[in-house]
């Protein structure tokens, strides 16, 4: 993420201090979990198409856990 984020300002992004990219990146990493769902139902079923999205959603969830993610959706 580090590099990601100097790229960014390397690359001219203006604005875009380290603890607001690190903020996002945690805050969308529930993005992941969204997409490995919905993909999902989106498509026909087959044994190695439900392993691919099972494991790309707990592979998002574990991110998720990894980064305390879901503290951001707290009311």
């Amino acid at each position: 993420m580090r590099f990601y984020h100097s790229e960014l300002i390397r690359r001219g992004v203006r604005d875009y201090d380290w603890d607001r990219c690190w903020r996002d990146y945690r805050r969308y990493t529930l993005h992941g979990i969204m997409m490995g769902v919905v993909s999902a139902l989106s498509v026909q079923r087959s044994e190695r198409g439900d392993a691919l999205f099972l494991k790309m959603t707990r592979g998002a969830c574990a991110q998720a856990l990894d980064h305390d993610s879901f503290s951001y959706w707290k009311d």
